[in-house]
């Protein structure tokens, strides 16, 4: 299995070849998850929650 530095240059690498750089905040919630000190799916939902924007209803 890989340790965790290596996914880390591993997924920065693809994503790279993919046109999106990873900022060190993103890096270091990735390693957190690796590192069981978050769970993927607390740290999606976070993610999700600070992209989304409220949608304003007219009447």
């Amino acid at each position: 299995m890989l340790n965790v530095e290596n996914i880390l240059k591993t997924t920065d690498a693809s994503m790279k070849m993919e046109g999106m750089d990873l900022c060190a905040g993103d890096l270091s919630r990735i390693k957190d998850c690796l590192e069981g000190k978050k769970d993927f799916s607390n740290a999606i939902a976070e993610l999700v929650k600070s992209y989304s924007s409220p949608v304003r209803v007219y009447a």
